[in-house]
């Protein structure tokens, strides 16, 4: 699935509040935010983006086990290159919050050389934590 730039502009471009107002986050809290928004958004939440989105709050009231670890890390691969294709996928860990009822999602990601130019940025590996 091909997606517009514009389509995805809102999921990697969020805005910050700024001493003078509004303004854009830097590269890599913008990364985060996308990245945070896209794992807590249910797939068909929003009906404009039927496919925007992941399964993860089906797994969790569950016990997490290996298996679901490698469904989650392809379907997190293959989400993560259609909404936000900046950033490289790396790893993801699962863990469960069983006071709290709530899936702990790690991942880990990188930023490609190309899109950390041209200033002297460090590529990663980043790690971002969501809880769902």
């Amino acid at each position: 699935m091909s997606l517009h730039p514009a389509q995805r502009l809102n999921c990697t471009w969020p805005l910050v509040r700024g001493g003078k107002g509004w303004a854009r986050a830097g590269l890599i809290d913008r990364c985060q935010a996308a990245l945070k928004n896209l794992l807590r958004t249910p797939v068909g939440f929003y009906p404009w983006s039927p496919s925007y989105g992941t399964s993860l709050y089906k797994l969790r009231t569950q016990s997490v086990c290996r298996e679901d670890a490698g469904l989650v890390r392809s379907e997190l691969s293959q989400t993560l290159n259609t909404w936000i294709p900046e950033i490289t996928f790396a790893n993801v860990e699962l863990d469960m919050d069983q006071a709290n009822k709530r899936l702990i999602v790690t991942v880990t990601w990188m930023l490609p050389a190309a899109v950390s130019s041209p200033m002297p940025v460090s590529t990663g590996p980043y790690k971002t934590t969501v809880r769902i």
